[in-house]
């Protein structure tokens, strides 16, 4: 969904929402650096790569390190990298969900990203 699709079918975006997700729509992945699993301890938007290099997976947390731990400590998934970009307030919850639906990466399975994939 575009940024524009998205304002002109919800009226209630707030010019901050609306500033945000340009920020949002502007985000190459495949240039962030790539992290092992290393401790970092933020709040922000998480990307987990597989070993072929490709999105997988997009989240957002209080505390990066420990999330991350999380997926990597599960084995369930085939996840080798991560990325990450890091915020001071809370916009990363918007930016998350943004970017959930613009890249629809396989392992993200809730409700509105299943609708989404299956149009």
């Amino acid at each position: 969904m575009s940024l524009e699709q998205l304002q002109s079918s919800a009226n209630y975006i707030t010019p901050e929402v609306l500033e945000v997700l340009n920020k949002a729509n502007n985000i190459d992945v495949s240039s962030l650096t790539r992290h092992r699993k290393d401790r970092v301890v933020f709040k922000g938007v998480y990307f987990l790569f597989n070993y072929l290099d490709e999105l997988v997976y997009i989240g957002s947390t209080n505390d990066i390190y420990n999330r991350l731990n999380f997926h990597f400590k599960e084995e369930k998934k085939d996840y080798k990298t991560y990325s990450f970009i890091e915020f001071k307030d809370d916009e990363y919850k918007i930016v998350e969900r943004f970017l959930i639906n613009k890249f629809l990466p396989k392992y993200n399975k809730d409700i509105v990203t299943k609708k989404i994939k299956s149009l």
